[in-house]
């Protein structure tokens, strides 16, 4: 007998996005699209309105009870009034049918599925109860077959694949990517994948990505350690055999990189014993070329370098369904890092290109025209740190509006730590992501220290590089773009405070780095004020820094010289005793309007006169950082940025392309430890 959804089930509602609580109208939906399909979640899986992917409606389904007697009650309900309520082969396959669904599992689920179709449909069995279930009457699952086929699929003719044993395959790698992956690329490459227990860490982060926990991702790994594969490679595969009409970009700044990624999912998705597995997983003829080609289900494959052409191509569809990913493999050159003009060029590129390529953006309509809620298209950045301000600083400062769920695997490993929320803050802290969720993970270490893939790189070489190389070590090989070991200033001299005492200061002043633009590539302007303690120590009191024409930072630096030029009867040193701005460019403009205007008592300081340059000058200030005499706020707003910047200078200058905080400190420790035994004006 036939079955037809009545015009009230059509109207159900087909989509509930997967970060919504899914509500009984939607577990209405799932029984009745179960009952149309007889019990085959994979079937189910694929329907329109289903908005999970396999492995999470399974444990949907195992997870409710609703569900599981509703359609217990139904499909009786139908073996009875069909005639079949005695038939013990029926009554033996649904049970064991029910068995499966509570438990999760993917076995002989299809098979299931069929047979008890093929005996309601025909009001009566093909066989006697007791005998080997199979999708044909003379085939069996070979679960030999099976476990040959998943060690070693270089070595199996296809032809010896039933379709049951296919099914079966297809069925256990859709449920994990993990699996997939690795099945996958000994297709590829002809040999076992190396699997790590950090690579672990990566297939749930890819997995996440399909199954819409996570939209917006990062992942920084040293070079070498399988990203391309995992995520340029394997996933967007994986995308093509969940969905075969999704649409997939990858995209870096090595045309070759994206050739031969490309490359490698075609050749993997034309190997005969693939094509057995995945039937629907074909390449349309007529669509070839390697920077884009097709599948027969209209799926589609952008293969673009960074620089390249993104008109006309797309990421993801208006669906509620997971249909496709983009994937951006190291967007930089590291020759290149170090240019402003193209860290920007790259930046300004994914916001305004990459972004807009995006189908979908959490919002889909109905048949009914009705707008409603869905996972947003996926995009994930994976990359070696090139530099404190790439494209990954650039996101996780908050540069984009959206929050990415970051995953640093770091090529030293500290036991208990790497990967906690410890390990996390500590970087976030310091770099001020202020848009970064960090993606916990633990890696199963016995050793205080080790390498995170010692074939790849030993401890001895990693600690060897780290001595030689800091900045670039830090920067690829640990995610964190700081100059701990070659900066300047050192990490321990770092020191904070929680509250000021007032009662301490003798003397307060300010200082001032100006830009004259507000442009992306310009520096900041920053005004600090400072006090000086009896104990001869150097207090950052507040601070202003932002990007400002000239005619607004004057107004701003009036503001701030405002703020605290206020009298206090209590503690009148507080009151600034002048405003020290280099008098050169907008600086030199500031400080003859203000002396004009007699509105800030200003003290231009003869920049060009000292006969020392940035580096020498900050290198003056460096016995007061390890004496412990330089103080900062442990909590003003603009701390990390001050500490990224102080951390990050080292001797060939400024790891973060800015120095407006590194020219006031400088300032602040001429003004007050050198002025404490010459006369300023003189000194300069």
């Amino acid at each position: 007998m036939e079955r037809n959804c009545s015009v009230e089930e059509e109207k159900l509602p087909l989509l509930l996005g997967e970060s919504m609580a899914i509500d009984a109208e939607y577990d209405k939906y799932v029984v009745i699209v179960m009952l149309q399909n007889y019990g085959d979640v994979l079937k189910v899986s694929r329907t329109r309105g289903i908005t999970q992917t396999l492995p999470k409606l399974r444990k949907h389904i195992a997870s409710s009870e609703t569900i599981l007697e509703e359609y217990e009650e139904q499909i009786k309900s139908e073996q009875e009034g069909q005639g079949l309520k005695t038939n013990a082969l029926l009554s033996s396959l649904i049970e064991a049918q029910l068995a499966a669904l509570s438990e999760g599992s993917h076995q002989n689920g299809t098979t299931y599925a069929e047979e008890i179709k093929n005996i309601i449909k025909k009001g009566s069995a093909t066989r006697e109860a007791g005998e080997a279930v199979a999708t044909k009457s003379d085939e069996v699952v070979d679960d030999g077959m099976f476990a040959r086929i998943l060690a070693d699929p270089t070595k199996i003719n296809p032809e010896d694949v039933t379709t049951a044993v296919a099914t079966k395959i297809r069925e256990y790698l859709l449920e994990s990517f993990e699996h997939f992956a690795k099945w996958s690329f000994h297709i590829q490459m002809g040999f076992p994948f190396q699997s790590q227990d950090f690579h672990d860490v990566i297939f749930k982060f890819g997995q996440d990505l399909v199954d819409g926990v996570i939209d917006r991702g990062i992942v920084t790994i040293p070079p070498r350690h399988s990203k391309t594969q995992t995520l340029s490679i394997s996933l967007p595969l994986y995308s093509f055999c969940h969905n075969p009409r999704s649409h997939n970009i990858i995209t870096s700044y090595a045309d070759d990189v994206v050739q031969e990624s490309s490359g490698y999912i075609r050749q993997t998705m034309g190997d005969p014993l693939f094509q057995k597995i995945f039937p629907s997983v074909r390449i349309d003829p007529n669509k070839r070329s390697l920077e884009r080609w097709g599948t027969t289900k209209m799926g589609v494959m952008h293969a673009v370098p960074t620089g390249g052409k993104m008109t006309g191509k797309g990421a993801g569809s208006l669906s509620n369904l997971y249909s496709g990913v983009f994937v951006v493999d190291d967007a930089i050159k590291p020759k290149d890092a170090y240019s402003n003009t193209v860290r920007t060029e790259i930046n300004d590129r994914y916001d305004n290109t990459f972004m807009s390529r995006l189908a979908n953006d959490g919002i889909i309509q109905n048949a009914d025209g009705v707008d409603e809620e869905c996972s947003r298209t996926p995009i994930v950045i994976i990359m070696q740190r090139v530099h404190d301000d790439d494209l990954v600083g650039y996101l996780l400062r908050g540069s984009s509006s959206d929050k990415y769920h970051w995953l640093n695997i770091p090529a030293l490993v500290e036991k208990g730590v790497t990967g906690s929320q410890e390990f996390y803050d500590h970087i976030i802290e310091k770099q001020g992501y202020t848009n970064a969720i960090p993606y916990l993970y633990k890696l199963p270490r016995k050793e205080p220290l080790s390498a995170l893939w010692p074939s790849r790189k030993s401890l001895a070489s990693l600690l060897s590089m780290q001595a030689t190389t800091p900045y670039t070590f830090n920067s690829q090989y640990l995610g964190d773009p700081t100059a701990k070991g070659a900066g300047l200033v050192q990490e321990e001299w770092w020191h904070e405070y929680e509250e000021l005492d007032k009662s301490k200061i003798v003397r307060t002043f300010m200082t001032a780095d100006t830009a004259s633009t507000k442009e992306t590539y310009s520096d900041f302007s920053a005004v600090f004020y400072w006090g000086v303690t009896r104990e001869k120590q150097l207090v950052m009191i507040d601070c202003m820094i932002g990007k400002y024409e000239v005619p607004e930072l004057i107004i701003e630096v009036k503001k701030f010289w405002t703020k605290h030029n206020t009298f206090d009867y209590l503690y009148p040193l507080m009151l600034p005793e002048a405003l020290y701005m280099e008098d050169k460019s907008s600086g030199q403009y500031m400080n003859q309007i203000f002396i004009r205007e007699g509105s800030i008592t200003c003290r231009p300081v003869p920049r060009d006169k000292s006969g020392k340059d940035k580096i020498a000058r900050f290198i003056n200030t460096l016995n007061y950082w390890a004496q412990g005499r330089v103080l900062v706020p442990s909590t003003h707003k603009h701390k990390s940025h001050v500490m990224r910047e102080v951390l990050g200078y080292t001797g060939r200058g400024s790891g973060t392309a800015n120095d407006d905080v590194i020219d006031n400190f400088s300032d602040a420790c001429d003004i007050a430890f050198a002025a404490l035994s010459c006369n300023y004006e003189a000194w300069m």
